[in-house]
């Protein structure tokens, strides 16, 4: 009976050994994805004052924002596509925010990030909540936003 038992741990060893290349030589290839395979980039807008009576605020703040873009698509981007981020001068004017509001929303942003000052963000809040596009400050402050 030895000669038995040693035959039949042989067997199992060697098939315990083959398993996964018969399985794998059986499996069709799996699918090769590379980053950004998921469509075109997804762009967000970015309006912050980099000139103007706030410029000393939005200037480091746009430059956070360019380690962020580089760091989320380092990690492989949002759901397989890669992020860009579009930066614009609010010049820390009401008007020129609702120009960006309304050119961010004819581009087709995902979102926006800013701006800088809450009148700014006040002036984008309605353009953009009326093209269901998300308007993120973390430094506008009024709370007209909230209401």
């Amino acid at each position: 009976m030895l000669p038995t038992r040693r035959f039949g741990a042989a067997i199992v060893l060697a098939s315990t050994a083959l398993l996964p290349w018969l399985s794998s030589s059986c499996a069709p290839e799996p699918p090769k994805v590379t980053l950004y395979d998921f469509g075109p980039p997804l762009v967000i807008g970015v309006a912050q004052s980099l000139t103007g009576t706030e410029a000393v605020i939005g200037q480091p703040l746009r430059n956070a924002a360019q380690v962020a873009e580089w760091q989320v698509n380092a990690a492989g981007g949002v759901l397989g596509r890669k992020v860009q981020f579009q930066f614009e001068d609010d010049r820390t004017d009401q008007q020129v925010s609702i120009g960006l509001a309304n050119a961010f929303i004819k581009s087709g942003v995902a979102a926006v990030i800013g701006p800088t000052a809450s009148r700014q963000a006040v002036a984008m809040a309605a353009p953009l909540y009326d093209a269901k596009t998300i308007l993120m400050s973390s430094t506008a402050l009024t709370t007209t936003l909230t209401t």
